[in-house]
C-alpha cells in the first residue's frame, strides 16, 4: 500500500512540476569548427539535438537525434554540461555533449533545413543567444553557468 501511495504522490507531483529532458550536441570537425543548424520551426542558428524518448538513455537519444536530423555516424561523445531553463510550464533540463570524429551525411529534412560550420569563437550572425553562450563556453573549455 505504501508503494502505491508513493507512486500516486509522484504522479500527482509530475502534473504540477513537469520536467522535460533534452540533449544537444556540439559536433566538431577536424579544423575545430562546430556545426550549427537552421531548424524549420524556430529562428536562428542553433546546436542540433532533441528530446529523450521514454526510457531512453541520454547518449542513445543524442546519437539517434543527430543521426535522424544530420546523418551523423560514429564519433567520440563526452558530456560537457547540464543546464536548465523554464519552458512554458516545464523545467527543461538540457545535457550538452561534445562530439568529435563523426561523419555527417546531411540532407535537408522536416526538422533541419540547413547546416553550417563555424569557429566557436566567431558564430554566424543570427545565432540564437543561448547557442552563442554555449559556444563561448566551449571556446573557453568550461561550463560557466547552469542556465541554458
Amino acid at each position: 500500500m505504501q508503494r502505491f501511495l508513493i507512486s500516486l504522490l509522484l504522479m500527482l507531483r509530475s502534473l504540477f512540476r513537469p520536467v522535460a529532458f533534452g540533449v544537444v550536441g556540439a559536433i566538431f570537425d577536424s579544423d575545430g569548427r562546430v556545426l550549427l543548424v537552421r531548424q524549420t520551426y524556430t529562428a536562428g542558428w542553433r546546436l542540433p539535438g532533441g528530446a529523450i524518448g521514454f526510457g531512453e538513455g541520454p547518449e542513445t537519444a543524442l546519437r539517434r537525434e543527430l543521426h535522424e536530423e544530420l546523418g551523423l555516424t560514429g564519433g567520440r561523445v563526452r558530456l560537457f554540461g547540464i543546464y536548465s531553463r523554464k519552458l512554458w510550464w516545464l523545467t527543461h533540463v538540457v545535457a550538452l555533449y561534445v562530439i568529435e570524429g563523426g561523419e555527417i551525411d546531411f540532407n535537408p529534412n522536416l526538422e533541419v533545413s540547413a547546416i553550417r560550420w563555424d569557429a566557436p569563437q566567431a558564430p554566424a550572425p543570427g545565432t540564437a543567444p543561448a547557442t552563442a553562450r554555449r559556444l563561448a563556453e566551449l571556446a573557453a573549455g568550461a561550463q560557466q553557468g547552469d542556465r541554458w
